[in-house]
């Protein structure tokens, strides 16, 4: 660790990361992220689902912070747009839980999909956070491909464009997003 201290509470740098579709360390492009700012001096938080074996509830795993919120993986069109809603909800609300601590975050990184956080990442950013949001799909490109959701094709649009308003930064993966 560089031992490098945030300009200006003085303290170790904190960052938060939410992830809405898979836990760490499954998730291996989030993980090397976390990884590599905790390699930084950076305090790091991961904010994901308990599935895929996981259970609810906080554990550190190689110095990394972890919250793992209840969360399933939907089937089908009506499973599906269930899951988004309640994986936003719990999200962002252990999320917030995270940046209320008292050696609270100055960066919140949020992930796709669904495009959902845009209203986690402006509160965020009133309270002077910075706000990346890393693109990891183009979700409304992934809805106008499957025939049971392209009539959720504007709706998605519409909240990725509020995602990207809301962020200080937005990494995409491809030059085609």
């Amino acid at each position: 660790m560089s031992g490098r201290k945030d300009v200006e509470t003085g303290g170790t740098p904190r960052a938060v990361i939410v992830v809405l579709n898979l836990p760490v360390p499954d998730d291996h492009r989030v993980w090397a992220q976390a990884q590599a700012l905790r390699d930084d001096g950076v305090a790091v938080t991961v904010v994901c689902p308990a599935i895929r074996d996981k259970r609810p509830g906080t554990a550190t795993i190689d110095g990394i912070d972890v919250v793992y919120f209840p969360s399933f993986e939907g089937s089908g069109r009506l499973g599906t747009i269930a899951e988004g809603a309640w994986t936003t909800f719990v999200s962002t609300r252990a999320a917030r839980r995270v940046l209320r601590r008292p050696a609270s975050a100055r960066m919140l990184q949020v992930c796709n999909p669904p495009d959902m956080l845009f209203r986690l990442l402006r509160g965020a950013r009133r309270r002077g956070c910075r706000t990346v949001y890393d693109q990891h799909d183009v979700v409304p490109a992934l809805a106008g491909s499957r025939p049971a959701f392209q009539k959720l094709e504007s709706f998605f649009l519409a909240c990725e464009r509020r995602t990207v308003e809301a962020a200080d930064v937005v990494l995409t993966p491809s030059s085609e997003q």
